[in-house]
């Protein structure tokens, strides 16, 4: 449990945050060689986690006269359940490693408030988790490597609600509009390892949205 408190005393105003906020997990991942070469791995996990806040606002210092434009409490539960499977085999030199997850996401939350644009919402929605990495190594110590992966993610909660936040001079709201983000990430790079004093290398990383 937290109790922040704000005070700005040229606006004489007093600000009280009571944060609740509790998660757990449960994971679990079996690995299994089918040859000396190759490994194949699953894997499940379950998040749950809950927050339940409350932002009370007052006109004075002494926390009486509630400002009810700016004084509300939001609540919001998230369980998401998810799997993975990732394939890894060696030729020689190269390895090469692939993996694809899913996750489901139940996602409830509920603005309360005294004036009239309280807003709640109930989403399901799912996530892929797409990679690919190949690697090379000499026998000379020169190693190689290759990578992508792509994630793909939702709008929080506050960001698709159409609930007012009034600052002091203007307010926020959602669009509840606003769809799945794909992010793709990619990386080269080469390292030479020395015996002696340790290794050097380069690396090249690329981001598209």
């Amino acid at each position: 449990r937290m109790y922040d408190v704000y005070t700005d005393l040229d606006e004489h105003r007093y600000m009280l945050t009571r944060t609740h906020n509790f998660g757990g997990s449960l994971d679990a991942r079996y690995n299994r060689p089918y040859s000396t070469d190759g490994e194949m791995s699953y894997g499940l996990r379950i998040d749950h986690s809950q927050t339940d806040n409350t932002y009370d606002r007052y006109n004075d210092t002494v926390g009486v006269v509630v400002d009810t434009l700016r004084a509300y409490r939001f609540k919001e539960a998230e369980t998401v359940f998810g799997a993975d499977v990732n394939w890894t085999h060696r030729w020689g030199g190269f390895t090469l490693s692939t993996g694809l997850g899913v996750e489901g996401e139940r996602s409830k939350y509920e603005f309360f408030s005294e004036m009239p644009f309280a807003d709640k919402g109930l989403d399901f929605d799912y996530h892929f988790r797409p990679s690919i990495h190949l690697t090379y190594r000499t026998e000379s110590m020169h190693n190689w490597k290759i990578n992508y992966s792509m994630r793909m993610t939702h709008p929080s909660n506050q960001q698709v609600s159409i609930f007012r936040s009034y600052g002091e001079n203007s307010y926020s709201t959602g669009n509840p509009n606003l769809t799945h983000s794909f992010t793709h990430n990619m990386e080269a790079g080469w390292q030479k390892f020395f015996e002696r004093f340790g290794h050097i290398g380069l690396e090249d990383y690329a981001r598209y949205l």
